[in-house]
């Protein structure tokens, strides 16, 4: 019929609006593309480097300061760390195999202990950096402690020290401490750092304990130090304060005979401890009698 009308003649004013705005819309985004290109072809590099000064005043000062504290949080730093023989010498294929070996049993040990609260030494075993050189890298703080304060006692005969890039231009130094303690509670470099702490140009708080021999006529230590403690101790003709007595440090470079410097490295030290007992009552250290006391005198 004339008067009705159909579901398309309903919806073809809506379908002629849309059609008009798309139009517009088109129209819209040409102009604003030429306007782009043109603002393109005039704005030069010249002009951006201009407005970049402009651009930080307007940025506040604190977000800026949040912003870069932000981007230093996460650069992390690389540790690099070297499993070497105490001696320096050549590590085989098959030792820098035992001592990967040796490391993962550990890291498991590590992370199954209790004590760990979740953590995981993290790190990645470089290999053989050198002949003589274990390269071990991490990027975790944690982790480069624990490799650090590590006891390679168990890995058999192989004696294992860990060094930073730093460390490995260390002097080697040898102390012979005579006599005996009774007391065994503090280790002797930890009583020659107490007892020459006021000596502050050899700063033996950097000094890195290589290995303890105990023979049956006192102590052996070897000890890697900074080149500027060596010179330090040279002045002070190298002798140090141990046990009220001076005990002299032999320097390797200074050695005549470095082999037998180094042979010294391999002498078997006293464990077991009823011959420890008797080496202390035999060469005890020297005591100094303490002043007596009104209270002593009744």
């Amino acid at each position: 019929m004339k008067g009705r009308k159909t579901e398309e003649d309903k919806y073809m004013p809506r379908k002629m609006i849309e059609k008009r705005v798309n139009n517009i819309i088109c129209k819209k985004n040409m102009n604003l593309l030429e306007i782009q290109h043109k603002f393109r072809l005039t704005y030069s590099i010249q002009d951006e480097e201009k407005m970049l000064p402009m651009l930080w005043q307007f940025i506040p000062k604190g977000i800026m300061k949040d912003s870069c504290h932000e981007s230093n949080e996460f650069v992390h730093e690389t540790f690099n760390l070297y499993l070497c023989k105490d001696d320096f010498s050549a590590i085989s294929t098959v030792e820098a195999d035992t001592i990967r070996q040796f490391l993962v049993s550990k890291i498991f040990d590590a992370t199954a202990s209790s004590a760990s609260n979740g953590w995981v030494p993290n790190f990645i075993m470089r290999g053989l950096s050198s002949l003589c050189r274990y390269e071990v890298e991490t990027n975790d703080r944690l982790s480069k402690i624990w490799l650090e304060q590590f006891d390679f006692s168990d890995l058999g005969g192989i004696h294992i020290v860990v060094y930073n890039k730093e460390e490995l231009w260390y002097e080697r130094g040898a102390i012979w401490l005579p006599g005996h303690s009774a007391c065994k509670n503090v280790e002797p470099l930890d009583k020659l750092r107490l007892q020459n702490r006021h000596m502050s140009a050899i700063d033996l708080n950097k000094w890195k304990l290589v290995k303890k021999i105990v023979t049956s006529l006192g102590t052996r230590i070897y000890v890697d130090m900074p080149p500027a403690s060596a010179r330090a101790l040279e002045s002070q003709v190298m002798m140090l304060s141990y046990e009220l007595q001076k005990v002299s440090v032999f320097l390797k470079t200074a050695a005549v005979d470095k082999d037998t410097f180094d042979a010294g490295l391999r002498e078997r030290s006293i464990d077991d401890t009823t011959e420890l007992m008797t080496a202390i009552r035999k060469t005890p250290m020297p005591y100094q009698r303490r002043p007596e006391t009104d209270q002593d005198r009744f």
